[in-house]
C-alpha cells in the first residue's frame, strides 16, 4: 500500500509539473516559432499568453466542477484534454492552430492541477503525513518553474520548437496509465453538493481581466483606457465575488479560508515570492544566451545551480517548519533572495562564478519561502476546504507569475532597446536588480504576519 501511494503521488506530481512547465516552455523558443509560422510578434505574444491566462481564471470553477463527475475520472479527462492540446500545438502549421492547441492546453491543465494536487495530498492519513507530499509538490512547481525556459531552449537548439509540446505526449500517456491502474474510477465517489455557478462566472471573469491587463499593460499602455477598465472591473467584480460568496451556502471558495492567519500570510508570500523568482527567470536566460552570446546549454546550466539548491531546501525548510517556525524560516527565504539580488545587481561581463552563486542563493531563498508557503497554505485543511486552498495558493502563484511578466520583461525589453545609449550589455540587466534588491529585502517584514509556531 505504501508503495502504491508513492506511484499516485509520483504521477500527480509529473502532472502538475507538466502543466507548470508550459507555462514558460516557449520563452526562449518564441523567436524560432515565429520564424517557422511566419507570424507577427502580436500573434506570438498570445499564443505565448493564452495558456497563462485561461489557466489562472480557469483553474477555481474547474477544479470545483470537476468533483460532480468524481475527481480521478475529471483528472483523466483533462490529462487527454493536456495530451491533445500538446499535440496540435507542436503539429500546427499556423499560428491560429497554435493559439487553438494551447487553449486545450490550458482547459485541460485548470483541472490537472488542482486535482493533481488534492489526489496526492488525499493518499496521506494524518496532517503529518500530508506534510512531506505538500513539500514534495511544491518543489514540484519550483523546479517547473526554473526549468521551463532551460527545457524550452534545449529542445529547440537540438530538435524542434515543435518538441517543446510533443515530450508531452509520451509522459501524459505514462500519467493515465498508472492513474488507470491505481485510482477508483469505477466506484468513485462524487461530488453531490450543488455547484456554485455564479461565482464560477464571477471569478472566471474577475481574474480573466486581471491577468489580461496585467499582460497587455505594456503594449497597450497602463495608463490607457482599455486597461484601467480591466483593473476597475475586476476590482468590482472581487468586490461583488467576496458579497456573493458570504450569503450563499455553497460557495465555491468557503470565505472561511481568509480566517487563517498563516493561510493569509502564505498566500501573500507566495505572489511575493514567486515574483522575485520569476522575475529573474524570464529574463536570466534570454540576457545570458541573447545578450552575452552564450548558448542555451550554458544558460540551462547556470539554471541549474537553482534547481540545486531549490531541490535541496524547499523540503527541508517544509519538514522543518514545526521545529523553527514560520518566522524565521520565512524571514531567512527572503534574506537570501536578497542578497541573491544584489549579486545580480552587481555582475560584469567577466563574473561567472558570481552568477553561479547567485543562482544557488536565488534556489535556496525560494525553497525555504515556497516548501513552507504550500504546508502553511494547505493548513489542517480536510476535504472541500483543502481543495480550495490549494486553488487559491495556485491561482495566487499565477498571478505573481504574469506581475513578474509584467514588470521584469517589459523593463528589460524596453532596456534591451536602449543599449548603445542609455545601458550597456551589462547595465540593461544589472540596473533591474538594483533598483528591486531593497524590496526584496524589505519583504522578509513580511513574516511577522504568521505566527511564532504551529501546532
Amino acid at each position: 500500500m505504501f508503495k502504491k501511494k508513492n506511484i499516485i503521488i509520483f504521477a500527480m506530481c509529473l502532472g502538475v509539473f507538466l502543466t507548470l512547465i508550459d507555462t514558460t516552455v516557449m520563452n526562449i523558443a518564441m523567436t524560432s516559432i515565429q520564424a517557422s509560422l511566419h507570424t507577427t510578434l502580436t500573434g506570438m505574444n498570445w499564443a505565448l499568453n493564452i495558456y497563462s491566462l485561461l489557466f489562472a481564471a480557469l483553474a477555481i470553477p474547474l477544479g470545483r466542477f470537476s468533483g460532480s463527475i468524481g475527481t480521478h475520472k475529471a483528472f483523466i479527462f483533462a490529462s487527454l484534454l493536456f495530451l491533445i492540446g500538446s499535440f496540435i500545438s507542436g503539429a500546427s502549421n499556423s499560428i491560429q492552430l497554435l493559439i487553438v492547441g494551447r487553449i486545450l492546453q490550458s482547459i485541460g491543465a485548470a483541472v490537472v492541477l488542482p486535482l493533481g494536487m488534492a489526489i496526492a495530498y488525499s493518499t496521506a492519513e494524518t496532517v503529518e503525513e500530508r506534510e512531506p507530499i505538500v513539500a514534495v509538490v511544491a518543489l514540484t512547481q519550483g523546479l517547473a518553474a526554473a526549468l521551463g525556459p532551460s527545457l524550452g531552449g534545449a529542445l529547440t537548439q537540438y530538435f524542434s520548437w515543435r518538441w517543446a509540446f510533443f515530450i508531452n505526449i509520451p509522459i501524459v500517456i505514462f500519467i493515465v496509465a498508472i492513474s488507470l491502474m491505481t485510482l477508483e474510477i469505477k466506484n468513485e465517489p462524487v461530488n453531490s453538493q450543488k455547484n456554485d455557478l455564479v461565482g464560477s462566472i464571477l471569478s472566471m471573469f474577475g481574474l480573466f481581466s486581471l491577468v489580461l491587463a496585467l499582460i497587455q499593460g505594456s503594449s497597450w499602455g497602463w495608463t490607457s483606457f482599455n486597461i484601467i477598465a480591466l483593473f476597475t472591473f475586476a476590482l468590482l467584480d472581487l468586490l461583488f465575488f467576496i458579497w456573493y460568496e458570504r450569503r450563499i451556502d455553497y460557495p465555491m471558495i468557503p470565505m472561511e479560508l481568509f480566517s487563517f492567519r498563516n493561510f493569509n500570510a502564505a498566500s501573500l508570500v507566495m505572489i511575493i515570492s514567486t515574483v522575485f523568482q520569476v522575475g529573474i527567470f524570464i529574463v536570466l536566460p534570454t540576457y545570458y544566451s541573447k545578450i552575452l552570446g552564450h548558448s542555451v546549454v550554458s544558460s540551462s546550466v547556470l539554471l541549474m545551480a537553482v534547481s540545486l539548491t531549490l531541490t535541496i531546501c524547499s523540503p527541508v525548510a517544509s519538514m522543518a517548519l514545526r521545529k523553527v517556525g514560520p518566522r524565521i524560516t520565512m524571514f531567512t527565504g527572503f534574506i537570501l533572495m536578497g542578497v541573491a539580488y544584489a549579486l545580480f545587481g552587481t555582475i560584469t561581463e567577466s563574473s561567472n562564478i558570481q552568477l553561479y552563486i547567485a543562482c544557488l542563493f536565488l534556489g535556496a531563498g525560494y525553497g525555504l519561502l515556497l516548501g513552507p508557503s504550500q504546508v502553511l497554505g494547505a493548513s489542517d485543511f480536510k476535504g472541500s476546504l483543502l481543495t480550495a486552498s490549494q486553488s487559491v495558493i495556485f491561482v495566487f502563484r499565477q498571478v505573481g507569475l504574469v506581475l513578474a511578466f509584467a514588470i521584469f520583461l517589459s523593463l528589460f525589453n524596453s532596456h534591451i532597446e536602449q543599449i548603445g545609449t542609455t545601458y550597456t550589455k551589462i547595465t540593461a540587466f544589472t540596473s533591474i536588480y538594483k533598483t528591486a534588491v531593497i524590496i526584496v529585502f524589505a519583504s522578509s517584514l513580511l513574516s511577522l504576519l504568521f505566527k511564532r509556531k504551529i501546532k
